[in-house]
């Protein structure tokens, strides 16, 4: 899925254009949390060391005041003013607006409030169930796809010029793999981007589950868990046989670019689209640490059953991508000459991951001497990404 937010780490902030024009406030416009650090920062054309500073209730009672100091920095990715003045004002922890007044400076209000992002939530919530494929609970449009029920299965592999070609024979397996959610305002369904959409899913609801509701859910479980089922129950498809010979990197190709406009309930071509097949190392290593998560987060909800099968199908995965025939392969995506899609070349990463995942659901040293392995083959990362899981599998 092309919106990639992780709901735990939303931080949203505003640089308010002030009465003196050489210098700017940022601070958190939707509100910081009452125990949280509250640090409001100012930013100059000029010089302006011990800059004056209160806060004031809403009553107009002085709660805080002080000097900021000298600069923190000078222009850099961090602010783009030469001259940087930060304070904070974190021991208010009253829930409340409150009016903040600097030197030089209009004053501005800040909001103190439980949970300021929670109406974030809801909205990604909301936006992932309209993603929905083969659903016949999603929002915002009727059912749609359900003839991705029997896909026909065709193999990737990579031509004389080294680019990943589809082999264009259809093979007598079909699978079923209705499910998952769509990549954006296409049909087609990846692998790779519903592991990263499903791992941090659970994340969240694993970090903070008191923040959670129901809305949506037409099942027992709140609507972040009944989303993240949703796309764990596609992750067990995507290698439909024990024999391991067959591992789903995406439903649908390029063709999907050429049909226009048009809801998912109206697309000519459901029932038609390709499984694409491939023993993509990334995309196994990722499903590998989804299902192994969720059978950790699930069984500890009391099911079993559930975390049992979640459980054998990752163990499943993990041991396929570190066979001979994977390693040949390395990775898989689906490439198209003006924009290759979602293309992986760093395979170690998401197997750490998997390892990782595997090692805490487990206790099983084997994983643990796995992940410390394709720790030290990725080593670090900038960032991360559905493509970069280095830093939070390390």
């Amino acid at each position: 899925m092309k919106s990639r937010i992780f709901v735990g780490g939303l931080i949203l902030l505003v640089a308010a254009v002030t009465a003196s024009a050489d210098k700017y406030v940022r601070y958190n416009l939707i509100g910081y949390s009452p125990l949280a650090a509250k640090r409001i920062l100012v930013m100059a054309d000029e010089k302006c060391d011990n800059l004056k500073w209160s806060v004031k209730d809403s009553l107009g009672k002085e709660l805080l005041s002080g000097a900021a100091g000298t600069s923190i920095s000078g222009k850099s990715d961090y602010a783009p003013m030469p001259f940087n003045y930060e304070f904070y004002v974190d021991s208010i922890h009253a829930e409340g607006t409150y009016t903040v007044n600097i030197s030089g400076v209009e004053p501005f209000k800040i909001v103190v409030k439980k949970n300021p992002y929670e109406f974030v939530l809801e909205k990604i919530l909301h936006y992932i169930r309209a993603e929905r494929s083969g659903s016949v609970d999603c929002v915002d449009r009727g059912p749609s796809h359900f003839g991705d029920s029997a896909c026909s299965i065709f193999h990737r592999y990579k031509g004389d010029n080294g680019k990943w070609v589809m082999d264009d024979s259809t093979h007598p397996v079909k699978v079923d793999v209705r499910g998952g959610w769509y990549d954006a305002g296409d049909y087609l369904k990846f692998t790779q981007t519903i592991c990263w959409v499903d791992y941090f899913l659970m994340r969240s609801y694993m970090a903070y589950p008191a923040l959670f509701h129901k809305k949506y859910s037409k099942t027992e479980y709140v609507d972040v868990l009944d989303e993240a089922k949703w796309g764990l129950d596609y992750l067990m498809k995507v290698m439909p046989d024990n024999d391991t010979n067959e591992f789903i990197i995406e439903v649908g190709d390029q063709a999907d670019h050429d049909c226009g406009i048009r809801l998912p309930e109206n697309d000519t071509m459901d029932g038609k689209r390709p499984a694409l097949s491939a023993l993509s190392i990334p995309q196994m290593g990722y499903t590998a640490a989804c299902l192994a998560l969720g059978s950790d987060l699930f069984g500890k909800l009391g099911k079993k059953d559930i975390a049992a099968k979640y459980k054998a199908k990752a163990e499943l995965v993990y041991r396929r991508a570190q066979s001979p025939e994977a390693n040949k392969i390395g990775d898989a995506f689906l490439f198209a000459e003006a924009n290759p899609f979602y293309e992986d070349f760093t395979l170690w990463d998401n197997m750490e991951l998997g390892a990782v995942e595997l090692y805490r659901l487990t206790n099983e040293p084997k994983y643990l001497a796995d992940a410390k392995m394709y720790e030290g083959r990725c080593r670090n990362a900038g960032w991360t990404s559905w493509g970069d899981a280095n830093i939070f599998a390390h």
